[in-house]
């Protein structure tokens, strides 16, 4: 598990341990890339960032003020679809925009979201504030989701076990992330390479740790005995798209690249998110 720097060249593999090389250095971390399953992971040169209010309602404003609704259908159409009365926990829930949404679609669902940010009680949801590794839930759960959330954990065989742990026996485990052999993040390889370093640093950012693409995903779901049932690819919404320029024809310019990149990846099924839907074996 790769915390801060030591300034090795080499570091074992987050997900099969393997020995892994630094295939970037930035001022802020090094990225390292296992040759045996293909997973990029960060080595931070200092402390992990916090997740607090700040996180959720300045940093990330934009992102978290546009929720993927998409995203959320089809979430629902796989739990609806497996079972119309699951027990469903998210894990990492945010503020709650996902479950507050299948509260919403459907009240058959018993619905229970865990964050290390406090949510205000709502109507039909449980909020639990704690962390996932210590929270003593004490039960099971029909349907495990985890939305861009796994990325940002250190320990992901720790956190894989934790999600098979709180499954039901033959329950489903969703996973959502990102893709970094993506088309995106092939041509921030491209423009690095250019010298133009700034779209690479944005995708590789501090806050997260883990950087997977489908192979390595899978890999890790497989020692953790969980059977991809689908895989799902998909990019996040325009509107959710932070500019990097507060400049209004920068930002037009900007979010038309992003856009174009978003159609080409979608063609290809080459796309910044994966969706896996797993089932408990």
């Amino acid at each position: 598990m790769a915390i801060k720097s030591n300034n090795a060249e080499e570091l074992n593999c987050t997900i099969c341990g393997a020995m892994s090389f630094m295939e970037y250095s930035f001022s802020d971390l090094n990225l390292y890339r296992c040759p045996n399953c293909d997973h990029c992971f960060s080595d931070l040169k200092g402390n992990f960032e916090e997740y607090d209010s700040e996180y959720f309602n300045v940093s990330h404003a934009n992102w978290f003020n546009n929720p993927n609704i998409a995203l959320f259908e089809t979430y629902n159409k796989s739990i609806t679809n497996f079972k119309p009365d699951a027990s469903v926990i998210d894990i990492g829930c945010g503020r709650g925009d996902f479950l507050k949404f299948l509260r919403k679609k459907n009240h058959r669902l018993s619905l229970t979201g865990i964050d290390l940010y406090e949510n205000s009680p709502v109507e039909g949801v449980h909020f639990l504030h704690a962390d996932i590794f210590s929270a003593d839930l004490n039960r099971q759960f029909d349907v495990v989701v985890n939305t861009a959330v796994i990325e940002h954990v250190a320990d992901v065989q720790k956190f894989t076990r934790r999600l098979y742990e709180l499954c039901s026996p033959n329950g489903l485990v969703i996973i959502t992330t990102v893709n970094d052999r993506g088309i995106i993040y092939g041509i921030s390889r491209l423009l690095h390479r250019f010298g133009c370093t700034m779209p690479l640093e944005r995708l590789y950012n501090r806050h997260h740790l883990n950087h997977f693409n489908v192979s390595s995903l899978s890999h890790l779901l497989h020692i953790n005995e969980l059977s991809v049932k689908k895989i799902l690819f998909h990019n996040f919404p325009l509107s959710a798209v932070d500019s990097p320029v507060q400049s209004p024809i920068f930002n037009a310019i900007f979010r038309s690249g992003v856009w174009g990149i978003f159609m080409l990846s979608r063609l290809m099924r080459s796309t910044y998110f994966q969706t896996v839907v797993c089932h408990k074996k």
